[in-house]
């Protein structure tokens, strides 16, 4: 992850024993101009200024908390449901003690409040 200044500001290793377990095909460079990929599956990925990290996973926001050795573990897994319908979560922002979430298939952007969320 990359600040402004495109200065490198944290360096991240996923693990998981589920990965390790699946019987996966060596991994092959995704072209740039095909229309999904990685970056579809793994995205909006945002460091929140204590340090914690969120992405999204189409219908779902984590967050990962660091350790002292430095190491990150997902410690919150939320979705948000709009008018009984999970929101597909496209881009998030935090400010000002809020979330804000917008999703590809509406023009609305959602205002929440951070103490409503069990972070």
């Amino acid at each position: 992850m990359y600040d402004s200044n495109i200065k490198n500001v944290v360096t991240l290793k996923i693990k998981s024993n589920y990965f390790d377990e699946l019987d996966n095909p060596p991994v092959k460079p995704v072209k740039k101009n095909k229309a999904l990929g990685v970056n579809w599956l793994f995205q909006h990925i945002y460091l929140h200024a204590d340090g914690s990290i969120f992405f999204t996973v189409k219908k779902t926001l984590y967050k990962l908390n660091s350790s002292n050795e430095g190491n990150y573990k997902i410690s919150g897994k939320f979705q948000f449901l709009i008018s009984g319908k999970t929101l597909n979560i496209r881009q998030l922002l935090f400010h000002d003690n809020h979330l804000y979430l917008s999703s590809a298939f509406n023009e609305f952007i959602y205002k929440i409040p951070l103490d409503s969320i069990n972070f």
